[in-house]
């Protein structure tokens, strides 16, 4: 006679893991209850994106102020870089180069090659305008000028103030032509 491929109850078939009678299938013994559950319940989502939104809410109210520490940083370094080169310019060439503030956030630079303070044809105009890598500056000093001489000192000595949101930089130009950043 043959064997019947149908076990008889309570006797493990071959491959069954051990389940014994009175268990549910597919569950082992021995195990703790949470050992067997296999995710997060929605109260602990919830929680959890809870806490990431209070620690983004905080960070991006700080952000702005950061961001308008590095604006002023920013251009008051660019504005006593075109400083610097704008007198290192008048001592090699020579000649007159002439910082003019034309608005709150635009300054052109003007090299003046027959020394007369007058734009000519032929002399260099550059404009510069700190609002496209700096927005939120501005430069309290509207309508001045910065004229470095061929000897590297200026006219009359100058202290221009750029803004961006409650911080302030100084660039001051002493009769001698240093210049300081503060």
């Amino acid at each position: 006679m043959r064997e019947s491929l149908i076990p008889a109850e309570g006797i493990p078939a071959e491959g069954d893991r051990g389940s014994r009678a009175g268990e549910r299938p597919g569950v082992r013994s021995g195990r703790p209850a949470s050992a067997r559950q296999r995710g997060a319940t929605l109260l602990e989502i919830t929680a959890g994106l809870g806490l990431v939104a209070i620690t983004l809410g905080a960070g991006a109210s700080s952000f702005g102020q950061i961001r308008a520490t590095y604006a002023s940083h920013g251009a008051s370094r660019q504005l006593f870089g075109d400083m610097q080169k704008a007198r290192i310019t008048a001592v090699a060439s020579n000649h007159r180069q002439i910082l003019r503030i034309t608005n709150a956030h635009t300054y052109t630079l003007h090299d003046d090659l027959n020394n007369n303070g007058t734009i000519d044809n032929g002399e260099t105009v550059t404009t510069v305008d700190l609002q496209v890598d700096w927005p939120g500056v501005t430069i309290g000093d509207v309508d001045s000028s910065i004229t470095f001489l061929p000897n590297g000192s200026v006219s009359a000595a100058v202290t221009s103030t750029l803004t961006a949101g409650a911080y302030t930089k100084t660039v001051a130009v002493n009769q001698a032509g240093r210049i300081h950043l503060s």
